[in-house]
Formats: structure tokens, sequence, C-alpha cells
């Protein structure tokens, strides 16, 4: 055994192993230390190329080998999204009728074989796929290769239809941190889109005068012969999907639609029936999952609206320091915590209240990285990534108290290429994409 303070010379002439006792630890000085690379601690599983610009990522619900998620989507600049297995395959290739890029993909799990992926696209469309997962039938053997999927597109809605207009709710940036103001969302039970009689359309405008309008009490919404929410004259356009996210809330499935005006929409079951419509404080960055409410992360503050009563209690978030929230991430481990892109790119550590009588946000710390507003994070368990212009970097988030995540890698954009044999020029700049699960599987 090697003791400490002891000298070990090697065999060979020349090469030594220094080991230092504990009293000396911090006296010795360090010449050079080998610097952790991502192949140290993420494996590369597959590389695949599409035909366009990648615009969104999402990994799908169903899990395969070890816990593996079995799918993943990515969208395009084109508006259409893919469907691959984690070894590379294309398993579906999803037409959305639509030539507007996908800017928000979400996916929430109907039934053991049955999912809905849905695809927000920057003309403010948002569709429905639903996607059907079969055993081939010829070998009772189940494995991820005998899986095949389906596609069809249930339902197709438009935010430009449905959104609240535009500051028609003043935006107080940075004010109001602490005070939680309640107002009603617009409801519409019932109230479906597509071939609907004027019947149907009655019954839903009727509901809807049960509900009640919005707090201000401004005729900023009308219903159309389809039963819709619409924007009044002013238009509302060039209105972008932001976020898209699944709830289950008493026993009931509901998807919620954000856009870049700060409207959410909130959908029942597979998209056919527009349940209410929201107005956040500003445009909505993420969504937090909770089984009471549908909440979510603004810009400058926290959100969340009860689907059943329509009641939304916002709050602005504290220690901001007068800059806003671009993009953001929820922890896997922690889901009141987050972390997010400022638009002085700062990576900042948050936590939100949304399920308790008292509504919360505040920023806990941050931490300058000089990043593109534009770049995006993902969370795994104990670890941040943040993909920017030129790199991928990885933070550690488990330190202790009010300490910011603390820097573990940083993979060049260049070398990630590099990895699966393909070079990138040298004018390449992002911002990345980077997305993750509760499982291992991140995909850049």
């Amino acid at each position: 055994g090697v003791h400490y303070g002891q000298t070990v010379r090697g065999s060979g002439g020349g090469g030594e192993l220094m080991t230092s006792s504990a009293r000396n630890l911090y006296t010795d000085t360090m010449v050079s230390k080998r610097r952790e690379s991502w192949s140290d601690h993420l494996q590369l599983i597959s590389a695949v190329k599409i035909g366009g610009e990648v615009t969104a990522l999402a990994i799908m619900p169903q899990r395969g080998e070890n816990e593996l998620a079995r799918y993943f989507a990515a969208g395009d600049h084109t508006g259409r999204v893919y469907i691959f297995r984690p070894d590379g395959d294309l398993a579906l290739e999803c037409d959305s009728a639509t030539n507007s890029s996908v800017t928000a993909l979400g996916v929430m799990l109907m039934r053991r074989n049955e999912s809905i992926v849905v695809s927000g696209h920057a003309n403010g469309d948002v569709i429905f796929h639903q996607i059907s997962e079969s055993v081939h039938q010829e070998d009772a053997v189940v494995n991820d290769d005998l899986h095949v999927l389906s596609v069809e597109i249930v339902a197709r809605q438009s935010m430009v239809r449905v959104s609240p207009l535009p500051g028609v709710q003043p935006r107080a940036r940075n004010g109001g941190a602490g005070t939680i103001k309640r107002s009603r969302g617009s409801g519409v039970r019932g109230a479906r889109t597509g071939a609907d009689t004027s019947a149907d359309a009655s019954r839903a405008g009727e509901s809807t005068d049960e509900a009640g309008g919005s707090s201000s009490g401004e005729s900023d919404e009308a219903m159309s012969s389809e039963g819709n929410l619409v924007a009044t004259e002013a238009g509302n356009t060039g209105v972008r999907i932001t976020a898209v996210e699944g709830y289950r809330i008493q026993q009931q499935r509901f998807i919620a639609v954000a856009d870049s005006a700060g409207g959410v929409a909130v959908y029942k079951d597979d998209g056919h029936v527009l349940h209410a419509v929201f107005r956040a404080t500003s445009p909505v960055v993420a969504f937090k999952q909770s089984t009471h409410s549908v909440a979510w992360l603004t810009e400058d503050g926290v959100g969340a609206a009860d689907p059943n009563t329509r009641e939304l209690r916002t709050v602005g978030c504290q220690q901001l320091n007068g800059t806003s929230v671009v993009h953001a991430r929820f922890d896997m481990s922690v889901s009141s915590k987050f972390f997010a892109v400022s638009q002085d790119g700062e990576l900042l550590t948050g936590f939100v209240n949304v399920d308790n009588a008292k509504l919360g946000c505040a920023i806990r710390n941050r931490r300058s990285l000089g990043l593109n507003p534009g770049s995006t994070v993902a969370t795994i368990k104990g670890y941040v990534f943040v993909a920017g212009d030129y790199d991928v970097g990885v933070l550690n988030t488990t330190a202790a108290g009010r300490k910011p995540p603390k820097e573990v890698l940083t993979a060049p954009l260049q070398h990630l290429a590099a990895m699966f044999g393909h070079h990138l020029r040298e004018d390449t700049r992002g911002p990345a994409l980077v997305v993750s699960n509760r499982g291992r599987l991140v995909v850049v």
C-alpha cells in the first residue's frame, strides 16, 4: 500500500507519483489538472440529421430498456415533426399541414400505447398529433425494434383566434413582487372547433356568460360562430407559441398552450375542446407541473389558474433586479426550483410556490455567464445543461445554501459534432437546443 507522505517511483525511469499528507494538502502547488470532458459523463448513442433547421425538441414519455426514453421528437423550420428512437432510427414523420416553423413541442401520455404530441408554430397554429404505438404481432417478444408508430392529426387550433389582445392588461415590469393579484379567466365550457352546429355554439356562448369574463371588465374577446374566443378588430398578428404542457388535474386531462402575446389557452382531452383562456402578466417562458392548477413562469413573475373555477392568481418575482427571464426549465427532482436564462445573459436559480394559498416567486442566486438571451436550458437530477452560441455547459446544482450552480464541464459544439464524424464550419453558432427528461436521455 501507499502511505501518505511516501514517494513511489515507477519501474520506468523518471515517472514519480507524489502523495501528500493532509497537513500539506493546501501548501502544494498544482502544475496541471486534467479537465473533465463530455465523454467522461455522457455516452454518445446516436446522431441524426433532418432536412431542415431543428427549432424545437421534446422527449416522449414512453420508457424502454434501462428506463431510457423510447422516443424523442424534433420540429423543424418547415413545420414538420419527426419522432426518432434513441438509436437514431426514424420512427415517424408528421406533416403538420402548416409551413410555419415549430417553436414549441409538448407531449402527454394519454393511454399506455397512445400519446399526444402538440406542436406550436410561429404563426400561432397549434397542431395535436395522436401517436399510437403497436407491437408487431408476428413475434410475441416485445422490444423496441418491434414497436410501430402511427399518427393522426386529431385537432388543429390557432392562438390568433383565442388569445387575449396584447396590451389589454398593463404590465408592471418587475413590479408588485409579493403582491398577489386575482382575476377570472374566460370560460368556454364545451366549446368545440371545426364542424360545430349552431346549437353547440349557442350553448358554448351561454356557458361563457355563466363563467364570466376577465376582471378588467373590458370586452376584449368575442365568441365566433364556431364557439372559439377570437381577437377583436385590432387583431392579434405575429403571435408565436412559446410553451406547451400537459396536466392531470382532478382526474381530468388538460393541455395548456402559451403564446408570445401573454395568452394562455387550456384545452381538454386531445385538443378538441377549448376549456378556458387566461391572460398572463407577461409572456410565458415555461409551464410548471401541478396537481391543482395550470401554473406558469413568465418573464417577470408566476401565475396559477384553476381550470375549473377559472380563478387566476399572479405575483411578481422578487430579486430580479431589473432583468427579465427569457428561457427557463424546472428542476427534475425539486419541482419548485427553476433555472433560467435572463435578458442580461445570467443563469438564474429561483423558487416558486403555486400549490399553497400563498403564491410566491423569488430568485435565489445568479451567475453571470455572458449567455445569449436565446440560450436554452435543460435539467436532470443534480445538473443543469446550458446550450449557448458556441458550446453546451454542464453545471452541478447540488451546492448547499444560496450558492450558484458550479461548472463541471463545457463542450464546444465543434467537439460534439466531431464525436460522430461531422465537421461544423468555424462560423457556426447557436444558440443550440438541449432537452432532457426524468431519465438519463439528453438531446442536443
